[in-house]
């Protein structure tokens, strides 16, 4: 049954170091990755890899997210996870010669499962020289049944306030899921959506049909209750996207 995957950036939220063993300009924002609007990019010189770190080994993640993947279509880039940091690595993903199927707005960005990499100490994308890195998203999906839900939107041209800094949004989404577990609640609830930059997928594109969205939800969802089920509802601004 297709579903609607909501992903957050899990592992930024969870690490206590992003790092970069290049030597990039001062003037780059390396947090732009995890979390910055679309335009913001990290130039990767030499070729290197950025990292999301947590020693305790508490990173967790089954879904990978890079915005702008459209320019690196052809290049070598590489996702590793890293059980002892920084030890020897597995590759979560391996991109030679990298030509996916690309979703998003303007067909611009990758998405990709993968089985549950667990209780890392952490996350490394490997990409070459003189790279343009815009956001890397590393995240436990959660999944809703996507079939006869309530899809509305409106054209805006507006700035929301997020974190000490305005992100420029086109598109207001209203949603509306209906036959919710208990558990996908909870696990809702575990997600702290408010203000919070996320995904959302399509997985059959029937609601959101570039597939994958990237927006703002500044309010948590609205839960009611119908016996043992539940309806969630949600708002959501999509970011402004840049050619």
């Amino acid at each position: 049954m297709p579903t609607l995957n909501l992903i957050i950036n899990d592992v930024f939220e969870d690490c206590l170091m992003l790092d970069s063993d290049t030597s990039a300009s001062g003037t780059d924002n390396l947090f732009s990755i995890a979390q910055g609007e679309r335009y913001m990019s990290y130039n990767v010189s030499p070729a290197g890899t950025i990292s999301y770190i947590n020693k305790e080994g508490i990173l967790t993640a089954d879904t990978f997210i890079l915005t702008r993947a459209d320019l690196l279509v052809g290049e070598n880039i590489y996702l590793k996870s890293y059980s002892s940091y920084s030890g020897s690595s597995t590759n979560v993903y391996n991109g030679a010669s990298f030509n996916p199927t690309l979703v998003g707005y303007e067909d611009q960005d990758f998405y990709y499962e993968f089985t549950t990499e667990a209780n890392k100490e952490a996350f490394g994308l490997q990409v070459p020289n003189n790279s343009k890195i815009y956001q890397a998203y590393l995240g436990t999906r959660l999944e809703f049944d996507f079939v006869n839900e309530v899809v509305e939107f409106e054209k805006i041209s507006d700035r929301i306030y997020l974190d000490d800094r305005y992100y420029l949004v086109d598109e207001h989404y209203f949603i509306s899921l209906t036959a919710v577990s208990q558990v996908q609640v909870e696990a809702l609830k575990d997600k702290d959506l408010s203000n919070k930059l996320v995904f959302l997928y399509d997985e059959s594109g029937k609601h959101i049909p570039e597939k994958l969205l990237h927006g703002i939800i500044l309010n948590k969802p609205k839960v009611e209750v119908f016996d043992d089920l539940y309806t969630v509802s949600w708002d959501i601004y999509r970011l402004k996207g840049y050619a």
